[in-house]
């Protein structure tokens, strides 16, 4: 299937950060200064600070645990527009999203202070707006896309429809096969909404009114049949199964004013099982829609960040181990 781009790919090599071997099983990533932020699920303390210049261990917070500073489930951290010291966890098995402000001067865990939020819904992904708002993704019980949430953690509005459910599908189920990663301008002001098991990108402001979508380079759609998705009976109800006909499309998205970075895999599950949801692809567009570049970053990455001015770009990968690597952008003429 990716033969059939219709711009030419251009090989893009990335190095290891030194010093970040130490991880275990990075996840979601997030860019701040001088410093990256990023949870480590394999870690004892699953939230770590490392510095951009140096790969080095900064600062490790959050153990595991249900007490206020501590995690269970955690599955995105952020960088508060306001402060590029106060970062948010989201931890979705104990639904609460956590503030950690850090001291101005050090990054010593005495200078942690940590304020927890609990949540009114369960979401996977939650990124703070401008205007002390969040917009958050996850598999509602109604037909939205996303959810615009104020700072006492209160829905205010549902933001996107999704596309018409299938006869016999069950909205929960046609929730979960619509799963979307999300990216939020530099300025706050803009959202990007990349489907999991779809090639589409779907492009909102601040306000949840939709912009429109990017131009879509496969155009292929979650499907319901034998060996792709199909509709299992859970404790809770019907629920999705993922076959192995499934193919994954964006695993991992980052934005600046300018562009969106999104990475992409298109592969089946059949023939790379886990692997799929690791992307090799990395296509940019702008906040038109237009396609401005395709990538390939030579190895499968999970989350990606970047710098504002989208000159480097920062990926997690697994294999062959662990570690954070870092790009350097082409310059657009």
């Amino acid at each position: 299937m990716l033969d059939r781009y219709k711009t030419p790919v251009i090989p893009l090599s990335g190095r290891v950060l030194e010093g970040s071997g130490v991880l275990t099983r990075p996840a979601s990533l997030a860019s701040s200064d001088s410093v990256l932020a990023l949870i480590d699920r394999g870690a004892d303390k699953q939230a770590i600070i490392l510095s951009k210049r140096t790969g080095r261990v900064l600062l490790e917070f959050g153990r595991k645990g249900s007490g206020p500073g501590e995690f269970r489930g955690p599955s995105s951290i952020e960088v508060d527009p306001r402060s590029t010291r106060t970062f948010w966890v989201l931890d979705a098995q104990l639904r609460r999203l956590t503030r950690t402000k850090l001291g101005q001067r050090s990054f010593s865990p005495k200078s942690i202070d940590a304020m927890v939020q609990p949540l009114n819904e369960t979401y996977l992904e939650l990124r703070p707006l401008s205007g002390n708002r969040f917009v958050g993704s996850g598999v509602f019980t109604n037909n939205s896309r996303l959810s615009i949430v104020d700072s006492n953690g209160m829905v205010t509005s549902r933001v996107g429809s999704l596309p018409k459910r299938p006869e016999g599908v069950p909205p929960s189920v046609w929730q979960e096969a619509q799963r979307v990663h999300m990216a939020v301008s530099s300025s706050g002001q803009r959202i990007a909404v990349g489907t999991r098991f779809a090639d589409r990108i779907e492009l909102f402001d601040a306000n949840g009114v939709r912009l429109g979508e990017t131009q879509r380079h496969f155009s292929f759609e979650p499907e319901f049949k034998v060996g792709h998705f199909s509709i299992a009976s859970g404790t809770k109800g019907p629920a999705l199964a993922q076959g192995d006909k499934i193919r994954y499309g964006y695993v991992g998205l980052a934005a600046t004013d300018q562009l969106i970075f999104a990475v992409f895999s298109g592969k089946v599950r059949e023939r790379f099982r886990d692997s799929g949801q690791f992307g090799q692809y990395l296509h940019v567009f702008d906040w038109a829609g237009r396609p401005v570049a395709v990538y390939h970053l030579g190895y499968g990455l999970l989350a990606i960040a970047v710098e504002p001015d989208g000159s480097r770009l920062y990926g997690i990968r697994h294999d062959p181990e662990p570690a954070v690597l870092v790009y350097d952008m082409p310059r657009k003429k």
